[in-house]
């Protein structure tokens, strides 16, 4: 009976002991679960890296960039523009029944400017808004 060649044995077993070792890898390492940040940690860690940013980043003449996330829920009541008039005598708007001209300020805004059929408002925190009068 012959025997097989020493040669083509060690050739088969290199890569089965390879295979085996994989397979116990496989078996025996934990599957990775995701990570999965909780939400109110991961908000308090964003805003910590905004306040650090802004005291090291911001030159004293700069202005404050409005975060448009803090502000709070009805901060601002509702603006309501009537009338555009633009007259020789100079353009005015008539906002939450005040009759306005630019510059002219009221406890919560200040009319910065009319063009046209748009009047643009900037309120007390810096924000400006820009509302569009369409005729009826």
């Amino acid at each position: 009976m012959n025997r097989p060649d020493r040669r083509i044995i060690t050739l088969f077993v290199f890569p089965i002991i390879a295979l085996l070792a994989c397979m116990a890898a496989a078996l025996l390492i934990p599957e990775d679960k995701p990570f999965i940040p909780d939400q109110h940690a991961l908000l308090e860690y964003v805003n910590e890296l905004r306040l650090s940013a802004e005291a090291s980043l911001a030159p004293a003449d700069s202005v404050p960039i409005r975060d448009v996330f803090l502000r709070p829920l009805g901060q601002r009541g509702t603006v309501t523009i009537s009338l555009v008039v633009q007259a020789s005598s100079g353009a005015y708007a008539i906002v939450n029944g005040q009759r306005l001209g630019p510059g002219e300020r009221t406890d919560d805004f200040c009319l910065a400017a009319i063009s046209g059929d748009a009047v643009t408002l900037t309120y007390n925190d810096g924000s400006k808004e820009t509302f569009h009068v369409k005729a009826p």
